[in-house]
């Protein structure tokens, strides 16, 4: 420990030196305490450093090559780490979204399917107008269209089968059907925010 007294200080320099020393330096526990203040912002280093360059500059220097590498390397890492855990979460979430995507598609497909197979009863491929008008009085026809936001009460069925008819050849086809009944869920959809945006 150096002389306080070679220092070429005043008296109560040398006070306010010792009494730095030991609030930041007077126990393991505090200098560690300093250490962990200095780089989290607890304490602002430059305070810390000061009484070190009065002591000893080898120490005030060991201590800003001490703060270099925990602001400039350990924070570096951690901040990375932390970057890269955010965009793994951010790609796992798209990942998921994806996958409700997938299964949202999978179902719609299986809704329209047995929509299809049961309107169409002759095993034709195609639903001809009078099918259409059979399976519109089935309950159960009219509540797999309610499941898909589309309620056949509120729409003029021969309407419906023509706008469903996109080739115009008096019947619908498969793709014809699930196409239409797309474009009728976008269009329920607008009516309802158009109603809400009213109320």
């Amino acid at each position: 420990e150096e002389d306080p007294a070679a220092l070429n200080l005043k008296p109560d320099e040398i006070a306010r030196l010792k009494d730095s020393l030991v609030r930041f330096f007077g126990t393991l526990e505090k200098g560690l305490l300093t250490l962990f203040q200095s780089v989290c912002g607890g304490v602002d280093w430059a305070d810390v450093s000061s009484p070190l360059f009065v002591v000893s500059p080898v120490l005030g220097y060991m201590f800003c090559i001490y703060m270099a590498f925990a602001v400039f390397c350990v924070l570096n890492v951690m901040t990375g780490v932390f970057v890269e855990n955010a965009s793994k979460l951010t790609a796992t979430d798209e990942e998921n979204m994806h996958i409700q995507e997938t299964k949202t598609r999978k179902a719609f497909v299986k809704q329209i399917t047995k929509l299809f197979d049961e309107a169409d009863r002759d095993g034709s491929g195609k639903i001809a107008w009078q099918e259409f008008q059979e399976i519109s009085q089935d309950e159960r026809f009219q509540n797999c269209f309610n499941k898909l936001g589309i309620s056949l009460d509120t729409l003029d069925l021969r309407s419906t089968f023509d706008l469903l008819d996109l080739n115009r050849d008096g019947s619908i086809g498969i793709e014809e059907f699930a196409v239409g009944i797309q474009m009728f869920r976008g269009q329920a959809r607008r009516m309802d925010f158009a109603m809400q945006g009213c109320s």
